[in-house]
């Protein structure tokens, strides 16, 4: 059985999300947990993901009638980068490109592969906005 690089549910979730409300970021109303679960993840699971990215000041939340989420900012200006990284952290290919010490020091021939290809991969997240998305 062949093993994929998966996105998470959460982050897949998260980008559902966050596309919902950069379509409607237009209308300054915001999208109850209701309206945004008709796009197939429950509730529950959206108020999980929303609380990471409203942490990251990617949305906010108001509460009372009429409450809900809105976009903290116009949607050309939130990176998907910042998405996934409020979501999963970091992003990192292999842990010694991180701050966690590698046990093949000097010794790993493929350290610059996936350090070079990591850069790659920010640096087209970084590029990509949620009106790109969208």
């Amino acid at each position: 059985m062949p093993k994929f690089l998966k996105i998470s549910t959460k982050l897949h979730a998260a980008l559902l999300l966050m596309s919902v409300l950069a379509k409607r970021h237009s209308s300054k109303r915001p999208l109850t947990l209701t309206e945004l679960a008709a796009s197939g993840f429950s509730r529950g699971y959206l108020e999980q993901v929303a609380t990471p990215l409203r942490r990251a000041g990617l949305i906010s939340g108001q509460k009372g009638q009429g409450g809900g989420y809105i976009l903290a900012k116009k949607p050309r200006d939130i990176k998907i980068k910042n998405i996934i990284e409020a979501i999963e952290g970091p992003i990192r290919l292999v842990d010694c490109l991180g701050n966690t010490a590698c046990g093949l020091n000097n010794r790993c021939s493929s350290k610059s592969l996936w350090a070079e290809l990591q850069n790659k991969i920010i640096k087209t997240l970084n590029n990509l906005t949620l009106t790109d998305l969208i």
